[in-house]
């Protein structure tokens, strides 16, 4: 249904052909919408996702992390960023984060600023759940 919401979209406002970029889930979105429209894809770039499944077991795992770092988030921020960013960054860009907090990649976000950022109006139990 999602990657049909994004041709529709594209339909809509007029595009025809896109790089599309896909993070966790939405990296299993642009993989459905690729394997339906490879006409409209130019590039298809895939960030700390999985193929998905048919079963709906392997939702289980992944729900239970998320709820149990929005509890870690409350208490530890830094703890439940040091916890996820094996997921999400490569181990050299991770130490070289860890090394110096403050420093600033691309002239934009630091990992305080990261860390920081995860505590604004964080994803709340219930958003994981649904």
């Amino acid at each position: 249904m999602l990657a049909e919401d994004v041709k529709g979209l594209m339909d809509f406002i007029g595009i025809e052909k896109v790089h599309v970029v896909g993070r966790s889930f939405g990296g299993m979105i642009a993989q459905h919408f690729v394997l339906k429209y490879p006409e409209k894809v130019e590039k298809l770039i895939l960030i700390a996702t999985n193929f998905g499944r048919i079963d709906t077991d392997w939702v289980e795992i992944p729900k239970k992390g998320r709820l149990e770092e929005i509890e870690t988030i409350k208490h530890d921020p830094l703890k439940a960023f040091k916890q996820k960013s094996p997921w999400v960054f490569h181990v050299k860009f991770r130490k070289e984060m860890e090394s110096n907090p403050n420093k600033k990649f691309f002239d934009f976000f630091s990992m305080e600023d990261l860390i920081r950022e995860s505590t604004i109006n964080p994803s709340r139990p219930q958003d994981v759940i649904n």
